[in-house]
C-alpha cells in the first residue's frame, strides 16, 4: 500500500513540476535546534533536501544522525525519510508527514535487527528572510499512530532518551530554481 501511495505522490509531484506556472525550487536546510542535549542524552541532527513543486506542495528528504552523549555506549543511528509537505494556507503554516522513515543503527551495542521503521508527522511555519533564505521552526511527532511500536521501543532501548516529540529549527537556502 505504501508503494502505491508513494508512486501516486511521485506522479502528482512530477506532473506539477512540469505543468505548473510558478517556478519550482530545490532547497537545502540544516537543523540548528540543539535542544536535545538539554533534555535527553542524545544529539539528533538533520539535513533536509526539499523539492518545492508549488507554493503549496513539497517533497522532502531529511537525512538524520543520532549520537548518544553517554561515551560508554557504542551506537550511532543514521536515518532518512521521504516526507510530503502541504501548506493549506497561504501564510507559511505547513503540515508534513512521512511516506517512509527508516533508522539504521550501527555500532557494537546496536541490536541484531538494526533497521527500524517509523512514521513522522510535523507541523511548522516558514519564515522567508529573503528570496533565498528561510527559517522553519517545527514540532515533529514520531509514531503518532502507534503502528511501529516495536521500532520505537528498540530505539528507546538503544538510545535511552530517543524522543517521541521533537522541536526543530531549520535554516535553509534555495539552491536551484526551475522555471
Amino acid at each position: 500500500m505504501k508503494k502505491i501511495v508513494f508512486l501516486f505522490f511521485v506522479v502528482i509531484v512530477s506532473s506539477n513540476l512540469f505543468a505548473s506556472e510558478e517556478p519550482s525550487t530545490l532547497d537545502v536546510a540544516l537543523d540548528l535546534a540543539y535542544f536535545d542535549p538539554l533534555f535527553d542524552d542524545i544529539i539528533y541532527n538533520e539535513i533536509t533536501f526539499s523539492l518545492n513543486v508549488t507554493s503549496d506542495f513539497s517533497l522532502r528528504i531529511p537525512v538524520n544522525v543520532i549520537f548518544p552523549l553517554d561515551n560508554s555506549i557504542d551506537i550511532v543511528g543514521i536515518g532518512g525519510s521521504i516526507d510530503f509537505l502541504y501548506r493549506p494556507l497561504f501564510n507559511g503554516i505547513y503540515v508534513s508527514f512521512s511516506l517512509v522513515k527508516i533508522e539504521y543503527l550501527s555500532g557494537y551495542d546496536a541490536p541484531f535487527e538494526n533497521v527500524e521503521y517509523l512514521d513522522k508527522l510535523s507541523f511548522g511555519y516558514t519564515y522567508n528572510i529573503s528570496n533565498n533564505f528561510f527559517i522553519e521552526p517545527a514540532i515533529s511527532f514520531f509514531n503518532l499512530n502507534g503502528i511501529y511500536e516495536d521500532s520505537i521501543i528498540a530505539l528507546k532501548d538503544s538510545f535511552t532518551d530517543f524522543p517521541s516529540i521533537r522541536a526543530s529549527l531549520l535554516i535553509g537556502y534555495k539552491i536551484l530554481v526551475f522555471k
